[in-house]
């Protein structure tokens, strides 16, 4: 993440998160495939992850369907909204952002695209410091 450079008093610069873009663009996948993308805040390694853990921010999922054609079915793409009815998004503090890929049943190389949608927040320090302590 870009270190802040802008003196400020009594404030820190943080990531605000407003949205992520996903597309899988794979072609040919077999029925029964998944494709799981999670975004956070920690790395979990090879573990698959959901919004269960709270270090997640945003988690996507896509599943190859058989359709009654004989096709296969995806869900792409697809946009995850993390602000609240407010305009407020997910605010990162730490120094890294990890985007972690899982497959199922896939034959092919996954190449996922990932957008974000983000706007720098000044925050106060005490409320900067709950930001860091949470997401570690």
């Amino acid at each position: 993440m870009p270190i802040q450079r802008l003196p400020s008093t009594g404030r820190a610069q943080v990531l605000e998160i407003l949205a992520v873009k996903y597309n899988h663009r794979n072609v040919g996948l077999v029925a029964g495939s998944r494709v799981n993308v999670f975004i956070s805040t920690a790395s979990f390694g090879t573990t698959a992850t959901t919004y269960g853990e709270p270090r997640v921010f945003s988690c996507w999922a896509n599943d190859i369907d058989l359709v009654t054609s004989g096709s296969t079915s995806t869900q792409f793409p697809f946009e995850d909204d993390l602000e609240d009815s407010a305009g407020h998004g997910f605010l990162v503090a730490t120094d890294q952002i990890f985007i972690q890929c899982a497959t199922t049943s896939t034959s092919a190389t996954n190449i996922v695209d990932v957008k974000f949608y983000y706007r720098w927040k000044n925050v106060t320090l005490a409320e900067y410091i709950g930001i860091v302590q949470g997401q570690q």
